[in-house]
């Protein structure tokens, strides 16, 4: 017997990547890089954390995302913490599923953002709020492929001002 496997396959087209599904009755209704979708999502390191004054289930956020000033940013997950990192999705970006992200008011304080949760950016399943990046990141790098670490005590996602 040889020990040698053959080379693999190269990856296939985008075209022919959305051919399989829609063949087997799945639709399909775009074909992007994920690299492409992620690339305005940047690491943002929450320098403060407060207690919502209107809301017993918020948290506000003074976020550094690499920008000239910090960005305030309001969210209901219960895993965020001062010091550590997480995904930033900027007001104006689009997830990958299409959601745009807009500047608001949660409950009278402004939220310029939203932090990101694996199954918000559709790099996983993980219901366990925010992804925290692992490592020391640094602020506006952008996060196409980030390290996560897994946090437990999270309800869900995050309260962003996000519509669609």
């Amino acid at each position: 017997p040889s020990l040698q496997r053959p080379a693999p396959a190269p990856p296939a087209p985008r075209e022919e990547t959305a051919r399989r599904p829609r063949d087997g009755g799945v639709a399909v209704a775009r074909i992007a890089p994920l690299a492409e979708l992620l690339r305005p999502v940047v690491v943002g390191r929450v320098n403060e954390l407060t207690q919502h004054p209107n809301a017993d289930r918020l948290k506000v956020c003074v976020v550094d995302d690499g920008g000239e000033q910090p960005r305030q940013i309001v969210t209901g997950a219960t895993n965020v913490a001062a010091g550590a990192s997480y995904p930033v999705i900027r007001a104006g970006t689009t997830l990958p599923n299409g959601v745009k992200i807009r500047k608001g008011k949660l409950r009278g304080e402004v939220s310029e953002g939203m932090l990101g949760s694996a199954i918000e950016l559709e790099l996983g399943d993980e219901k366990e709020g925010l992804m925290t990046l692992s490592g020391d990141p640094a602020p506006g790098t952008s996060g196409t492929a980030p390290r996560r670490t897994r946090s437990r005590g999270a309800s869900g996602s995050t309260a962003g001002a996000g519509s669609s």
